[in-house]
């Protein structure tokens, strides 16, 4: 269950994207902030499937794999740094 979490978290912040707009007038500043897909996450997807690719899979091993990376998730996510872009 925990892994389907995992996987599920991980498209839903490839599936989201932030864009903020910049519009300049005389009454209103507004700054645009157009972020690209955050590497580490990506890296992070990358290894996570990687793990499961095998023909025999360590299942010990991925889920030590998955708790890591869900904590770095939660890191990042509490440090606002994820952030996507289709």
């Amino acid at each position: 269950m925990k892994k389907i979490i995992l996987i599920l978290a991980i498209t839903i912040v490839f599936a989201c994207k932030e864009k903020q707009t910049t519009t300049t007038t005389k009454t209103t500043t507004q700054k645009q902030v157009v972020h690209t897909d955050n590497e580490e996450l990506k890296n992070i997807y990358k290894e996570d499937q990687g793990d499961r690719k095998s023909c025999s899979i360590d299942w010990k091993v991925v889920s030590k794999n998955d708790s890591f990376r869900r904590v770095r998730i939660h890191q990042l996510l509490k440090e606002d740094k994820v952030y996507t872009h289709p």
